[in-house]
């Protein structure tokens, strides 16, 4: 996809107009697999994702869903005035709730035996 001025994709159909962030957002979420993904292609797509993430990465959850999600840990860690501000850094978690959620772009090449 060519990048528009601007940084973002832009937007093949309408030639000189980018993608919004939100719009990017919705385009970009896991392809239906197949068949289930075995536990090894899970862990190598969560695995590729957290390094993806790791590197800074743009997230497909937002940081107001990640408080949603982790609200218990936060609460635990940082107690509960912190909890409202602060949001999960583990990359591996991230990773782990975009693919429950179906949110990574990323899929394996089923082989056939």
């Amino acid at each position: 996809m060519k990048s528009a001025p601007t940084g973002l994709p832009m937007d093949l159909s309408h030639p000189g107009r980018s993608r919004s962030r939100s719009e990017l957002l919705m385009v970009n979420h896991m392809v239906k697999p197949v068949r289930p993904h075995t536990r090894f292609e899970k862990a190598r797509i969560i695995g590729a994702r957290a390094l993806q993430i790791s590197m800074g990465a743009p997230l497909y959850v937002s940081e107001q869903k990640l408080r949603e999600e982790f609200r218990e840990e936060l609460i635990s860690l940082y107690g509960v005035d912190e909890a409202n501000v602060r949001f999960v850094l583990d990359p591996l978690k991230i990773a782990l709730l975009e693919y429950e959620q179906h949110l990574i772009p990323i899929d394996v090449d089923p082989h056939e035996d």
